[in-house]
């Protein structure tokens, strides 16, 4: 989602500010990718069609589900070691490079998981929808932030997805995939509206334009419209959106391995990141907001528990610098 750049956009922002304010509404940094507030709002704001009490309503619920949920500690957050090794097994996936807009690039291997038998394995939905929120989480919180470094950018904020349905099946299209896969919908898009730029549905069998009929009841209308729809024989379309050496080679690129660098490098699993890095990458976000601040201190981030956070780290030179600088700072530099 592209920064607020005109003069609508400042004022609807800043309008959606004042209505979180008389909410007593304040948007956790964990819920804002690259840690800017600003593109955060146009998000919400887009989702609801730029009703600003709609996006405020929005963002309202979205903070109490992640308090809920304890969602900002799910990157931190363990199961038992069965759970997580029968998860690492659930949707072969991983980011294998950007499109051609600078949005970090997912391949899913969407047909290579039969819900029902992770089910029976003893995983519960609550612990299979827990899964897709911790991937979502580290996409906001560490993905994002690297993709943005990766290509200069102040803020990138949405992916684009390749699911492959190769060897779909209708005995994997049961009551019991329809329900999760409601359930899971309806977590990405009350929670995480407008993160995805694209999605392409690859290798599609014929049958499947009838299960979209069922499927589509579950999507917005804002996200079917950036579904595009690819047989074996179109897959050529792929390369106006994405630069063949990141497609593998089974989709017409030229990368010969099948699924690119995975997530973690464990087929998409997510595993628990380590508190200690976890707590530095938000250590190094806050060193550039206050390096900001002090540069310019009359413009201030929007919340007040956010100035005053700026303002402790401006006031303690130790808090400011290079890692090994830092009080208990000990992690190498990224």
């Amino acid at each position: 989602m592209p920064l607020p750049s005109t003069k609508e956009h400042f004022d609807l922002v800043q309008r959606l500010q004042l209505e979180l304010n008389r909410l007593g509404v304040e948007v956790p940094k964990d819920m804002m990718p690259c840690g800017h507030e600003g593109a955060t709002l146009m998000r919400f704001l887009k989702a609801r069609k730029w009703h600003v009490g709609k996006a405020a309503s929005m963002i309202q619920s979205t903070v109490q589900w992640r308090a809920e949920q304890n969602a900002a500690e799910a990157l931190t957050t363990t199961m038992d070691d069965e759970t997580e090794a029968k998860l690492r097994q659930c949707i072969p996936s991983g980011y294998i490079g950007y499109t051609k807009t600078g949005c970090p690039l997912k391949l899913e291997y969407t047909t290579k998981i039969n819900i029902v038998d992770l089910l029976r394995s003893g995983i519960t939905v609550d612990q299979y929808v827990f899964y897709h929120m911790r991937a979502m989480e580290y996409l906001m919180q560490v993905q994002f932030k690297e993709a943005a470094n990766a290509i200069g950018e102040e803020v990138v904020d949405q992916q684009a997805v390749i699911l492959d349905l190769s060897n779909l099946s209708m005995k994997m299209l049961n009551s019991t995939f329809f329900t999760v896969f409601a359930k899971i919908s309806k977590m990405y898009q009350d929670n995480y509206p407008e993160t995805m730029s694209m999605m392409f549905l690859v290798n599609i069998p014929s049958f499947f334009h009838a299960v979209w009929r069922l499927l589509s009841g579950a999507i917005d209308e804002r996200v079917r419209e950036k579904i595009l729809f690819l047989r074996s024989r179109d897959l050529a379309a792929l390369r106006e959106h994405i630069d063949e050496r990141y497609l593998p080679e089974h989709l017409g690129g030229c990368n010969p391995g099948e699924g690119g660098k995975h997530v973690n490098g464990v087929d998409g699993y997510v595993p628990p990141v380590d508190r200690a890095m976890h707590r530095e990458i938000s250590r190094r976000q806050l060193d550039r907001e206050a390096a900001d601040y002090a540069s310019d201190p009359e413009r201030p981030p929007a919340t007040p528990a956010r100035t005053k956070e700026l303002k402790h780290v401006q006031s303690d030179s130790s808090l400011i610098g290079s890692p090994s600088q830092r009080r208990g700072g000990a992690l190498p530099a990224a």
